[in-house]
């Protein structure tokens, strides 16, 4: 079960940020987005798959798109991009991501 504190849990665990690809679908929105991308931009090394579940209220909508936003404006990426989605994305934000996310 995925919660709000699973990312501080699992960022302690001293071989987690060795791992070569986490893949997470149907994420709840209890799940900790900022948490998670501060550490994926710290980690180089983990690559990072992140679908959320349909029904995410429209307030973590907005979190999670605020992080996209960051990802698809940044021009140098000094980590892995994650690919993150959910339903209603813009069509042109997942395109971008996902071209970012296919080049690592």
């Amino acid at each position: 079960m995925i919660s709000e504190n699973t990312v501080k849990e699992l960022s302690i665990i001293p071989h987690f940020s060795k791992i070569c690809e986490i893949v997470l679908h149907e994420i709840r929105e209890t799940f900790d987005i900022e948490t998670c991308f501060a550490f994926i931009k710290k980690n180089k090394y983990t690559r990072f798959a992140i679908d959320f579940h349909y029904d995410i209220s429209e307030a973590y909508k907005i979190r999670v798109e605020t992080v996209i936003d960051e990802i698809v404006q940044t021009e140098n990426h000094d980590y892995k991009v994650p690919y993150i989605y959910f339903s209603e994305l813009d069509h042109k934000k997942e395109k971008k991501l996902r071209t970012l996310y296919d080049k690592n």
